[in-house]
């Protein structure tokens, strides 16, 4: 459906569209005319959550999520919101009518069936529920009877909350509060007490969560406390068990005295290799008499730097088994080798006697190099040793290592936990101190000096403009459902079938002929009628071109062939055609009844009445009918189709046209025996009815008669679809039809001009 269409469519519902939003309108301003004037208060609420400057135990630099805080900020409207703070608020409401002078609204007929005593029993209630802070019940028969008379008085969840509005300011800090009533006092008492009683409840609700809270926390902190006292306890039993006092420091310890070690080796190692080259060259400079009077000398001295070599070697020992830590032994090594080389020399002095002293520098030289190169291959071995030892001990140490860094993972979680419990446990008594004092109200409300501007106009406009919206879309959504064929358009793309013509539809009940093609002047739909039957006379007897038996049918009955045809039949009379009627549509001889026609035609087949007897004249001029009786047959039941075409062209004779009228094809099969007979078919279709499954299957039959079948009428046409293949003609209209017209033809510039005349 384009947009064109729909405008068109709304055109012709203009009456839906003004009866149904007036209707609204009127309703509604009924309804809202004697609505009383609304009083608006507020108060505003500091929450203290987007706050800096307070006090905060919170991690310094740690900023606030904007999810926290609206999530924050939700949860505080919907608590203000909540069954419980708003149903406080009415208790008072109703425990102030009880007790004060004057009430904030009129004693509802309930409560003016209380006596003083039902009223204090009431006021005895309500100031129990509200200290309380409890909800009245239905299970008890006295607080049911006040849950009733709030309810009388407007005074319960449901009345209050639907004009008290909740929200946060923005984005800042304050909560604002409003309410609206009659009664600018009521509003200044329920937003002051939704705040108070929102606070009390707020406090009350959050301190018995945190005293549950801190409940939890310091037993969950004597627990882990615990745990953790016992881990410790266990790695000190073990390293007291095992010797180990800072196991990482006495590794290290091992690990420096053994690079020590390995250094001190390499040295000594250096020098054996050395020592024992110069002991070599130092002895191939002695003949072997030279070696005989020093070895027989040397006895002498031999024990005495065995002694002091001795000493050096035990000295050694300690020192490496101390890891080169201890100076006092290293300097009393120094003292005995100086010791040593003092002995060397004197002893070397005694062969300046004999005659080869000329190589006693050898010989002192010889003696040091050998002392040198035993304490090397000493020193090598023990240091070979103490590594050895210092391996077992660092190897020993592994497992211990393992097991401790096991004890220390645990010590750490554990303490770990514990920290956190105890930093949660802090927080929450840090917060139960300052529990509500977050919470102020910053702004009380007042009662108002003036009403609210009225809104009665706008709710009268919205809601005519709402029921006008609702009808348009009632209007399309009929107009979508409607599968009608409703115009030529919409016609050729449902059948693909040629239209000879169209008619209009007829507001009349009986067309006058005679009057329609008269000189008089016409009705608008009534000249419209009859050019659209001329223009449908034109193009049939172009395609008839000679052919004179025509079958005009339908898809379903109802469609309006016996109108059409009758109508055809007297246009054709007009320019001098000699028309001949057969109504041979035997379910339903509707020709015969509306010309008044001898019901003979089924006794003509059955030659029982000559061709002279069945044909009836008309008073119209040039038209003659055939009529039949009707009945439950065939034409091929009647003396058979050869018999029907013989005697319907012997019918025929002297005329220039003939019509026959078929049955439905949907339903009979009476237009397919006739349109073996026939010249020419014709198909006639109102714009009223729907192409169904079974008018689909009829079309393809009407297509196989091809070329008989020659082309469709569409009846019923409303005008406003006409215009779209025969042109704007003249009707009545208003001035906004004509410009709205204008619009839809886009022909907004249209000017009316002069007619220009010959002279």
């Amino acid at each position: 459906m384009d947009l064109i269409h729909f405008i068109k469519v709304l055109l012709r519902r203009k009456l839906l569209l003004i009866v149904l939003p007036s209707i609204a309108v009127i309703i509604t301003y009924l309804l809202v005319k004697n609505l009383p004037d609304v009083y608006k208060s507020s108060a505003q609420l500091s929450t203290g959550i987007t706050d800096e400057t307070k006090l905060s135990l919170t991690t310094e630099g740690q900023a606030i999520q904007q999810f926290d805080i609206q999530n924050k900020f939700g949860n505080l409207i919907e608590l203000m919101n909540s069954k419980k703070v708003v149903d406080l608020v009415g208790y008072k409401l109703l425990r102030h009518d009880l007790t004060s002078s004057p009430p904030f609204r009129e004693p509802s007929k309930l409560m003016q069936t209380l006596n003083q005593e039902a009223k204090n029993n009431v006021i005895r209630i309500l100031n129990e529920k509200i200290d309380s802070m409890a909800s009245l019940t239905n299970a008890i028969e006295d607080e049911r009877g006040i849950i009733a008379l709030l309810e009388s008085m407007k005074y319960d969840y449901s009345a209050l909350y639907n004009k008290l509005k909740i929200n946060r300011e923005g984005t800042s800090d304050f909560i604002k509060i409003e309410f609206e009533s009659e009664n600018p006092d009521l509003s200044a008492y329920v937003v002051n007490e939704e705040v108070t009683e929102f606070i009390r409840y707020y406090k009350q609700l959050t301190a018995v969560k945190s005293d549950a809270t801190i409940n939890f926390f310091a037993d969950l902190s004597e627990q882990k406390k615990k745990e953790l006292d016992e881990k410790v306890d266990e790695l000190k039993r073990y390293k007291m068990a095992n010797g180990v006092i800072n196991l990482y420091e006495q590794t290290k310890s091992l690990v420096d005295q053994k690079a020590e070690l390995e250094i001190a080796r390499e040295e000594e190692n250096k020098k054996i290799p050395a020592l024992q080259e110069a002991i070599k060259l130092i002895n191939n400079k002695f003949t072997n008499k030279d070696k005989l009077y020093y070895e027989a000398n040397s006895r002498t001295y031999n024990a005495r730097i065995v002694e002091l070599k001795d000493k050096i070697k035990r000295l050694t020992d300690d020192l490496i088994t101390q890891g080169y830590t201890n100076q006092a032994l290293k300097d009393e090594i120094e003292a005995t080798k100086k010791q040593l080389e003092v002995e060397i020399v004197s002893g070397a002095d005694d062969f300046l006697l004999d005659p080869n002293t000329s190589k006693n520098e050898l010989v002192t030289r010889r003696i040091g190099y050998e002392v040198d190169l035993e304490i090397a291959r000493y020193s090598t071995k023990s240091m070979d040793k103490e590594l050895a030892r210092l391996d077992a001990q660092v190897q020993s140490y592994a497992p211990k290592e393992a097991e401790i860094a096991a004890y220390e993972r645990e010590i750490q979680v554990a303490s770990d936990v514990y920290l956190m419990v105890l930093n949660r446990l802090n927080l929450s008594r840090f917060d139960t101190m300052n529990l509500g004092n977050s919470l102020k109200q910053t702004e009380y409300g007042e009662p108002a000096n003036k009403p609210e501007a009225s809104k009665k106009m706008l709710t009268v406009i919205l809601a005519g403009v709402v029921s006008l919206l609702m009808t348009v879309i009632l209007i399309f959504v009929i107009e979508y459902l409607d599968q009608t064929i409703k115009s030529p358009a919409h016609f050729l793309k449902l059948t693909n079938i040629e239209l000879l013509g169209t008619l209009n539809r007829l507001k009349k009940s009986q067309i006058n002929l005679r009057e329609l093609f008269s000189d008089r002047e016409l009705d608008g739909d009534s000249e419209l009628f009859k050019q659209l039957l001329r223009s449908l006379r034109f193009e049939i007897l172009k395609k008839l071109n000679g052919k004179r038996i025509i079958l005009v049918t339908s898809t379903e009955k109802g469609a309006g062939k016996s109108l059409i045809i009758s109508c055809l039949a007297y246009s054709l009379a007009l320019i001098n055609k000699r028309v001949l009627l057969i109504d041979t549509n035997f379910s339903h001889p509707s020709l015969t009844s509306s010309f008044n026609a001898s019901p003979v035609f089924e006794e003509y087949l059955e030659e029982t009445l000559p061709a002279d007897k069945v044909i009836s004249r008309t008073t119209m001029g040039n038209i003659d009918i055939a009529g039949s009786k009707g009945g439950s047959y065939s034409p091929d039941e009647i003396g058979g189709i050869d018999n029907l075409n013989k005697k319907i062209h012997e019918l025929a004779k002297g005329y220039d046209i003939v019509f026959m009228e078929g049955a439905a094809l949907n339903k009979y099969s009476d237009s397919k025996e006739l349109s073996n007979i026939s010249d020419a078919v014709i198909s006639v279709f109102s714009a009223n009815n729907v192409i169904e499954e079974s008018d689909k299957n009829s079309i393809e039959i009407l297509n196989s008669m091809d070329p008989k079948f020659i082309g469709a009428i569409l009846n019923n046409l409303s005008t406003e679809y006409i215009e779209e293949i025969y042109g704007d003609f003249y009707k009545k209209r208003s001035w906004a039809r004509r410009v709205t017209k204008s619009i839809i033809k886009r022909n907004l510039s249209k000017k009316k001009l002069k007619d220009t005349s010959v002279s």
